[in-house]
Formats: C-alpha cells, structure tokens, sequence
C-alpha cells in the first residue's frame, strides 16, 4: 500500500512540467512537512534560514498596495466610461451594502457568543485599555510590550474618522501602510479618471493595467519559490516555539 501511495505521488508530480511541479499541492504539503521535521530536529539550522523566509514574506508584501491600487484604480474607471456603469454602480453599491450588514451581524454575533476577553482579570483589562487608548495610529498592529504610560482617551466620532480616512499625503499614506486612506484614495481616483472624457484618461487606464498585470506576473513567478520559502518559515517557527 505505501509503495502505490508513493508512486502514485511521483507520477502525479512527473506529470507536470518541471517548474509547475514547484506549485503542484503536493509539493506544498512536502514542504510543509520538512519545514516541521527541520524545525524539531535541526533548530540552529532552522533559525538560520529565517531569513530566507522573511525575504520572501517582503517580496509578498512589496506587491501587495501596487495591485491594491492600481486593480481599484483601473477598474473603477473603466467601470465609468462603460455605458451601462449607472447599472453596475447600483448592484455594486448593494452588494457592498449587503455584505457590511452582514459583516456587522457576524461580528455583533461573535462578539455577543464569545465574550473576548470575558477570561481577563481587571488588571489586565486595564492595561489592555490603556495600550488601545494610547494608540493613535490607523494600522492593524497593536505592541504590548510596553503598557506603561498614563491612558490617553481619543474620543472617536464622525468627523475624527473622515479626518482618518482622507489622506493628508497619499505618500506618506504609502509609506505608512495606511489601507484605508489608500483605498479611499484609489476609489475617488479612479472615479475622477473614468469621468474624464479623454484620450489622455485612456493612457493613465491602460498604465495602470500594465501595472496591476506586471505586479501579478511577479506574484505568479513567487510562486515557485513557495515551496523553499515555506520550508524556512515553518522550520522557523517551529524551532522558536520548541517543539
């Protein structure tokens, strides 16, 4: 039986093109797997190859806003030059609708069944609110490793959050890592280019397609370092963990 389960296994992988291979599930589960096995056996080793993997975890991330916009961008304007974009706005602004609701009564639901943070004694509770009132930051990474500091409240109505949404500097937004300005940037960017009614919109349209399709060519070809990549981080994190 687990010589048929191996064979079956090599002829499924020698089927596939050599560099397709590198993407083929199999191949990821296997990598998985020494990733665990390098991690319990070999820990200097493992901690070693860290970074590799956060090599890989950047090149990932340096893709992640140019698509982010320029998808918003390009598509929003073509979406306003097409004819029938007064119809294709309506069902997109019900289906947006729709699925906030629906995001909302999810999380009202987890947070009413869950009870986070229910476990907490008062101190921790106190500390976890001073380091959540000290955060003035709009990004979705919060340190705790340094509470102390006297809690500083922010009051958050309507107008602090447009004051968080508008992008004072689009680069610095960039620099920043700041999704929600950037998004909002895009979308009313994108707007304003498809209601110009120019060749010159039609050049920005077809660049900004050139740039979404460049970033997703670079995505693909990291997809074939998938594989290595996964066995460093998994060996990574297994070492640090001390399985």
């Amino acid at each position: 039986m687990k010589n048929t389960a191996a064979s079956g296994f090599v002829a499924t992988l020698v089927k596939a093109p050599r560099a397709a291979m590198l993407k083929h599930p199999l191949v990821i589960l296997l990598s998985i797997i020494v990733g665990i096995v390098l991690g319990i056996l070999a820990k200097d080793v493992a901690k070693m190859l860290a970074p590799v993997g956060n090599l890989y975890l950047f090149f990932i991330q340096m893709s992640v806003y140019p698509i982010l916009v320029s998808a918003i961008v390009s598509g929003l304007a073509r979406l306003i030059k097409a004819r029938s974009a007064g119809g294709n706005l309506l069902r997109m602004m019900i289906v947006f609708i729709t699925c906030m609701l629906i995001a909302s009564v999810f999380g009202l639901l987890s947070g009413l069944v869950g009870e986070p943070g229910h476990g907490l004694d008062e101190q921790a509770k106190q500390v976890l609110g001073q380091l959540i009132n000290q955060n003035d930051r709009n990004v979705l990474e919060l340190s705790l490793s340094d509470p102390a500091g006297d809690p500083v409240v922010h009051q958050v109505d309507f107008w602090n959050f447009l004051r968080m949404l508008v992008p004072p500097n689009i680069f610095q937004a960039l620099d920043q890592g700041l999704a929600l300005q950037i998004v909002f940037f895009s979308i009313i960017f994108g707007i304003a280019l498809g209601s110009i009614r120019s060749e010159a919109s039609d050049l920005l349209i077809n660049i900004m397609l050139s740039v979404l399709e460049t970033f997703q060519r670079l995505v693909a070809w990291s997809l074939y370092g998938l594989p290595f990549a996964l066995v460093c981080l998994i060996a990574t994190q297994v070492a640090g963990v001390g399985v």
